[in-house]
């Protein structure tokens, strides 16, 4: 469970350099890779930069001009030495549809191992996008809906949680589609909770010892984003962003979520590539979108 604007969380890129919200034709496969840092959440000691890296493969696919279908998978191929999490650290798929001229309809849902303890983790997400251009080069881009998350350890109780959440991103690009650009701010408020977090954040902790007895207390939270990307080819992107997480106090287990990807207050360092595929389906190659440079 990630924020909107590691956009393969959400498993859908939002186009930048383009002025629509579902990928109009073709498909498009993403990578990235996702440096994070924090303070004292795994073990007692900061996770410093290249400590912990995710990596994130993902496919997005046209169903007609105004329904697109998404999917994507997390791997960690870098983890502390004194830590021994799975290398796959979870997967979602979605759907998005254009319900208006200028509003999407999304459905997502994600799921991954719990941080520390055998179990796992689901997440399920709805949400309405709108998005109104300014001018020639810049455009707003505000979404709101509603999270849901089950923590479900093998041993123990585990917890539930539902907030209502909503971001806001200023798009800015150059008109020929080369380069774009945006910034965000994205905040989330609890109204359901019930059961228990996991009592230890350390990636070391005894994977049978499941949920201990603290009550589940989620924070209000608010995150931040900025990033940018270029477009190097016909076919090609590259993006860079940075991403500040924010989710509870480490000093009080119960305000965390038991999960490495968004869990914990973080921040994430992210490089990516995208490549448009086009491929062939009934004999007919699927439309070339002009400046397919996508917000990830």
């Amino acid at each position: 469970m990630r924020t909107a604007d590691v956009e393969l969380s959400a498993g859908y890129g939002r186009a930048v350099a383009e002025d629509y919200q579902v990928l109009p034709s073709g498909q498009e496969l993403s990578t990235q890779l996702r440096f994070i840092t924090a303070d004292t959440s795994l073990g007692a000691a900061p996770v410093k930069f290249s400590d912990v890296a995710l990596f994130d493969l993902g496919f997005n696919a046209a169903l007609g001009k105004k329904l697109a279908i998404n999917a994507s998978i997390v791997a960690l191929p870098k983890q502390p030495s004194f830590t021994d999490e799975l290398v796959w650290q979870g997967a979602s798929i979605g759907l998005r549809g254009q319900i208006a001229k200028r509003y999407a309809l999304g459905v997502q849902g994600a799921g991954g191992p719990l941080l520390g303890v055998d179990g796992l983790w689901t997440n399920t997400s709805i949400f309405v996008q709108h998005k109104r251009r300014l001018s020639e080069v810049t455009a707003f881009d505000l979404s709101g809906g509603v999270d849901g998350s089950l923590l479900s350890p093998s041993r123990g109780k585990g917890g539930m949680l539902a907030e209502v959440s909503g971001r806001a991103s200023v798009l800015v690009n150059v008109p020929n589609g080369i380069w774009g650009g945006w910034v965000g701010v994205g905040y989330a408020v609890p109204v359901y909770s019930h059961g228990n977090t996991i009592g230890s954040m350390a990636m070391s902790a005894d994977p049978n010892a499941g949920a201990a007895s603290l009550k589940l207390d989620p924070q209000p939270r608010l995150d931040f984003t900025i990033g940018s990307g270029v477009r190097i080819g016909d076919k090609w992107d590259m993006f860079a962003a940075f991403t500040i997480v924010d989710r509870g106090d480490l000093s009080r287990a119960q305000t965390l979520l038991p999960m490495l990807d968004g869990g914990f207050d973080q921040k994430q360092f992210i490089l990516g590539l995208s490549r448009r595929l086009d491929l062939k389906f009934g004999g007919k190659r699927s439309r070339a979108v002009s400046a397919p440079m996508l917000m990830l």
